[in-house]
């Protein structure tokens, strides 16, 4: 009985010794759970802050997203562009068969103005040759009259002079002579109508020669012709220069076009390589996301470990918090210390006027290499405006040329002057000589007799001096050929305008693509920056997930080494039992 009672002592007091230390280890446990309690708080405060910048990192990738759309509506938008751009092109293409199909007029033109400046020799050499035969003509009536008024011879009476002579041969040879005296009288009486029928003749061919000489005069002056010739070839020159400017302003543009398809590969390989890291930023949170699932159920298994188990696991956990705490920390500096969206596209800008300070030396060191070029006009010429003040100027000098008489206009004038004095001495002189036909009627026959040779011969002049003028007249450049080349000029200087006019555009054309490729520029920075923010949050989620695969190991081993643990301690409380 007392070893009985002896052994019941002391199995209650181990019991109560075993109840006092279960008492403390539970107190201990229930310590250890504030403790973990108090860590998983900091954890949950830990998480809240990690899916904060989790939020952030998504917004930037949005935004990202956003300006990825923008991309590509601009792309579309130069895309439309360049299509306008080829259209420009194809219509440039045409312009040289323009001007070939020009200068093949032009040539044409110059062909007929060939034979133009002989007008004025041809004309004053007809008003000299004219001028001498009047003056022939002159010689010979003042001739004529001096031997009228010397002639002193009374006609006789032919029957009563007959019956005179005594001898009958000399009857015979005056009769012989009367005879033939009477048949040139008849035949000066059928001739007596001849000259003046030449007369009239003359006076048609004279008025149809004042008509000829009055439509030369009316056409236009061999100085004109020169004038146009050279205005039109300047213009030629001139087309020719706008081609040259217009085919380096093609190649200038095709170059920009070169390096916007650049440009734009660039920015779509940075396209591609933003959105493959996009999706891996997805794949390497949805591998977060798990793995904290993960955790959250490892933190939810209610697992009773002994005391050195349950103190080692604390000490991991406080010092994973530390380790999660010193990254959270070094996540925010670097947020902190990270260059912002203004500031990268601030650089982007100070990039951007950079290469528009190259661009604007390179166009002033060609604009002072055209300004070099030796032109037959002046600079101020390729404005349209100025284009057209010079036409305005060069109609008036035309105006005032055309109003002012030239040398051989001047040389004309005093021939024709010439010729009239002439004309009218030969009229007076006719009165005269009609005057004196008057008095001596019986000489009458012998004048018209006289005259009629040098009628025929000035018939036959004033007819060869038809031909020639005529001939001349022919040979004469046309006022419709003149206004024709008038009106070439005009279209030339059209034409210039218009190259002017497609100058400018291409000019413009070139501007917008050195500002597309600015902007291309800046868009290609700032999807490097993207991608480079993507690559930091890349590599920020690796350590991440490297943290909560080794949290995720360790809290399994502690799991593993507590199921151990309980195994080992169920058969020796039973045992105790």
């Amino acid at each position: 009985m007392i070893s009985e009672e002896i052994g019941i002592y002391f199995r209650a007091s181990s019991l109560e010794n075993a109840m006092k230390e279960k008492d403390a280890m539970i107190e201990r446990l229930h310590k250890e759970i504030d403790d973990l309690k108090k860590l998983s708080e900091e954890m949950q405060h830990m998480e809240v802050k990690l899916q904060e910048a989790e939020h952030v990192v998504a917004e930037h990738v949005k935004t990202d997203e956003i300006r990825a759309d923008g991309l590509e509506n601009a792309l579309k938008e130069k895309d439309a562009i360049i299509g306008d751009l080829h259209k420009q092109l194809d219509e440039l293409k045409e312009l040289p068969e323009t001007v070939r199909h020009l200068e093949h007029r032009l040539h044409e033109a110059e062909d007929q103005t060939v034979q133009a400046p002989k007008d004025e020799e041809i004309k004053a050499d007809g008003l000299e040759r004219e001028l001498k035969e009047k003056n022939d003509v002159i010689d010979a009536l003042h001739k004529e009259i001096d031997e009228l008024r010397t002639v002193k011879v009374e006609t006789p009476e032919v029957e009563g002079v007959a019956t005179q002579l005594p001898d009958s041969r000399q009857r015979f040879w005056f009769k012989r002579l009367y005879s033939k005296l009477t048949g040139r009288r008849k035949l000066q009486q059928e001739q007596t109508a001849k000259p003046a029928e030449l007369r009239e003749t003359i006076v048609n061919l004279e008025g149809k020669l004042r008509d000829t000489e009055l439509a030369l005069s009316e056409a236009q002056k061999a100085d004109d012709v020169n004038k146009l010739r050279a205005e039109t070839d300047r213009l030629v020159n001139e087309i020719n220069e706008k081609n040259r400017i217009i085919d380096e302003l093609n190649k200038l543009k095709g170059e920009a076009e070169w390096s916007l398809g650049e440009h734009r590969q660039w920015l779509s390989d940075a396209n591609n390589r933003a959105n493959g890291l996009e999706n891996t930023v997805k794949e390497k949170d949805e591998q977060i996301g798990a793995l904290n699932k993960e955790l959250d159920e490892l933190r939810a298994v209610k697992v009773e470990t002994p005391a050195d188990a349950l103190n080692e696991q604390i000490e991991q956990l406080q010092s994973k918090v530390q380790e999660l705490e010193g990254r959270l920390r070094d996540s925010e500096k670097a947020i902190a210390e990270a260059p912002k969206p203004e500031e990268n596209k601030a650089n982007g800008l100070e990039n951007a006027v950079r290469e528009k300070d190259g661009i604007i030396d390179g166009l002033r060191k060609e604009n002072d290499e055209l300004r070099a070029v030796k032109l037959q006009i002046p600079e101020e010429a390729l404005t349209a405006e100025q284009v057209n003040e010079l036409r305005e100027t060069v109609k008036n000098l035309e105006a005032k040329l055309r109003d002012a008489p030239s040398a051989d206009e001047v040389a004309a004038n005093g021939l024709e002057s010439a010729v009239r004095e002439k004309d009218e001495l030969i009229e007076g002189m006719r009165r005269e000589n009609e005057e004196l036909k008057a008095l001596r009627g019986e000489q009458e026959e012998f004048a018209v007799r006289e005259q009629i040779p040098e009628l025929q011969s000035s018939l036959h002049d004033l007819e060869q001096k038809l031909r020639d003028t005529e001939k001349a007249l022919a040979e004469a450049p046309k006022g419709d050929e003149i206004n024709g080349l008038k009106s070439e000029v005009d279209r030339l200087v059209n034409e210039i305008n218009e190259k002017n006019r497609i100058i400018d555009e291409l000019n413009k054309i070139k501007d917008d693509k050195e500002w597309s490729i600015g902007e291309y520029r800046q868009w290609l920075s700032d999807a490097h920056n993207r991608a480079n923010d993507l690559e930091n949050a890349l590599n920020e989620k690796d350590k991440v997930i490297e943290g909560l695969h080794k949290e995720n190991d360790e809290l399994k081993s502690a799991q593993s080494e507590g199921i151990k643990s309980r195994e080992g301690v169920g058969p020796k409380s039973e045992e105790f039992e």
